[in-house]
């Protein structure tokens, strides 16, 4: 594969990352309850920590895209007017289907390009990808938390 196909799919990969980071900003701005808002701000700054390092691997070997497509921007807009007057209940199953939107796509992406990809970048792919299971685990253990707790 070219170097050029491998660099344009790093700064999509990269995109994603920032997709991720700016939905869980959205469901933030929305959320009431403390604990969910904890779990949130934890995720984002940890999304961050993960986009710093993927900008890292990226600068090694092509120049960093820090923009969304015209299709994340919507997307993002749809995301602003779902969680917009959303409990936080409802917040949460977001939060858990956009994480497995994003763990699917990053699945995916590393199936298709793991062994293209430079070995640094891939193995903090790798480290991204098993951190939105615990993502999901978390928000799943909010849940069920809520729905004892009412």
């Amino acid at each position: 594969m070219k170097q050029d196909k491998i660099n344009k799919e790093m700064n999509k990969f990269l995109s994603y990352l920032y997709m991720g980071e700016n939905t869980f900003r959205i469901y933030l701005r929305n959320v009431q309850e403390d604990d969910l808002m904890d779990l949130l701000t934890t995720h984002i700054n940890k999304f961050k920590e993960h986009e710093q390092n993927i900008e890292e691997k990226i600068s090694n070997y092509c120049a960093v895209k820090k923009n969304l497509s015209f299709m994340q921007k919507r997307v993002l807009c749809m995301e602003r007017m779902k969680a917009d007057g959303r409990s936080d209940m409802k917040l949460a199953f977001l939060a858990v289907k956009a994480i497995n939107m994003g763990l699917e796509s990053a699945m995916k992406f590393l199936y298709e390009y793991y062994s293209y990809l430079p070995k640094d970048f891939a193995d903090n792919a790798l480290i991204i990808v098993a951190y939105y299971g615990e993502v999901n685990s978390d928000l799943k253990a909010y849940i069920l938390k809520k729905i004892k707790k009412d």
